[in-house]
């Protein structure tokens, strides 16, 4: 997916739960394995939640789909 904002060019990356980092932004919601909505698209991630979708994995034992977003300077 791909959009203009002002001199950025928005692109998203699937990336694994262990590979988030504090300050990203969700392209997309992020839902449960039971398929309800966990975070929504937008929402910036914290370590708070980063943790908390890590608790999600562990006791579901379930890979969430993480989409973020990816800015590179055009």
């Amino acid at each position: 997916m791909l959009a203009i904002e002002g001199k950025f060019e928005l692109d998203e990356l699937l990336i694994a739960v262990k590979h988030l980092h504090e300050g990203m932004t969700l392209s997309r919601n992020v839902l449960h394995p039971k398929g309800f909505v966990l975070l929504s698209q937008g929402a910036e991630l914290s370590r708070r939640l980063i943790d908390q979708m890590v608790a999600v994995e562990q006791q579901t034992g379930a890979g969430l789909k993480v989409y973020v977003q990816r800015k590179t300077k055009l």
